[in-house]
């Protein structure tokens, strides 16, 4: 099953497997934000049967939209800030799959 999670991800994010290691964070890592971190948990219960009942998404992927003025400020500065979301790591969805409901890592 393991193995399955990671073919799914490479597919929905046309990411190599070799990228997608274990303690890779959706967010963080893997650069998964607003709309795009929903719509794959989505597609992640449906294909796995999983029950995402009690999944709060919002809890961890930032916005999408962008913010022009701040982009700027980080581009000109080279500082560059990620929102604040609770870290989703592939290890997380692994154990989701063989517990077939969602749980908060």
């Amino acid at each position: 099953m393991a193995k399955n999670v990671i073919e799914f991800l490479s597919a929905e994010l046309s990411l190599p497997t070799e990228k997608l290691e274990d303690h890779a964070s959706l967010y963080h890592d893997l650069g998964v934000a607003g709309q795009d971190g929903w719509e794959l948990l989505e597609a992640f219960g449906t294909t796995f049967g999983v029950d995402m009942n009690e999944c709060d998404d919002s809890l961890y992927f930032g916005s999408e939209g962008a913010n022009l003025p701040l982009m700027l400020w980080q581009f000109l500065t080279g500082t560059f800030v990620k929102e604040s979301a609770e870290r989703l790591e592939i290890s997380h969805l692994k154990a989701v799959c063989e517990r077939g409901r969602w749980f908060d890592p």
